[in-house]
């Protein structure tokens, strides 16, 4: 949000002189509070940087640890935003290196794992659970060894292939476990969406592979099935006469 410049011709000293009064109430003020209100007050409007002032004397007054990382985790919002005075003092500590940023990315991608897995027929979710577990596990191991690890797009998208497999077994073949799926079932899913082929059954593979060693699956479905049909001219043909 911009400045307004009105606002400020009438009440520059706003903004400070609110901290100046949060620092009176303080019995321990942080050394980084004006700091703060500077930093608020050259990037937001009167009202939003007095506002900003005013929510941090409420996480400093209300008798819980005033740490930076403490103050940035009770200051977000619930839900997919974790709303702007969090996103502004996230901006403020990590500016001045008093705290790492927070895990809001993280943490809505989890929700978007969850939403997919929930989507699943309750039949057929533990084996997907069981799926996302083993490449949560993946990832951090790839992340601790300092090699690439899955993206979160990545691990989003396999999971909602598996909710769209599982949907379709459920609705279309009138499939309720995973050991009843054969080669038709997921070639059939294949060909809803001939463009995704190779990218779904990547994905069907790997799952399979996790579902035979948990004695999910006795078979692979998967095992016998190409990822791209052999080119060549599939049109009608003429005689040479014609």
């Amino acid at each position: 949000m911009g400045l307004c410049s009105a606002c400020w011709q009438k009440h520059p000293g706003r903004p400070f002189i609110r901290g100046e009064h949060l620092r009176d109430r303080l019995a321990d003020p942080p050394s980084w509070l004006g700091d703060f209100v500077a930093h608020v007050a050259a990037r937001r409007c009167i009202a939003r940087a007095c506002g900003f002032v005013t929510d941090l004397g409420r996480l400093l007054e209300d008798g819980h640890s005033t740490s930076p990382r403490a103050l940035l985790e009770r200051s977000r919002r619930p839900g997919r935003s974790m709303g702007s005075f969090a996103r502004a003092l996230e901006d403020f500590f990590t500016l001045h290196h008093l705290a790492l940023p927070t895990d809001q990315a993280e943490r809505l991608a989890a929700g978007r794992r969850k939403r997919r897995i929930e989507a699943v027929p309750e039949p057929l979710r533990q084996a997907v659970v069981a799926f996302n577990t083993s490449r949560m596990r993946a990832q951090d191991r790839a992340r601790r060894a300092g090699t690439r690890p899955r993206s979160n797009h990545t691990l989003e998208t396999a999971l909602a292939t598996l909710r769209d497999l599982a949907v379709f077994l459920v609705d279309e073949r009138d499939k309720n476990a995973w050991a009843l799926v054969d080669v038709h079932d997921v070639e059939a899913f294949l060909s809803t969406l001939p463009k995704g082929r190779k990218r779904r059954l990547t994905v069907l593979r790997q799952f399979c592979r996790l579902a035979r060693s948990q004695k999910m699956l006795l078979v692979d479905p998967t095992r016998d099935l190409i990822a791209k049909e052999t080119n060549g001219f599939r049109g009608q043909t003429l005689a040479l006469d014609q």
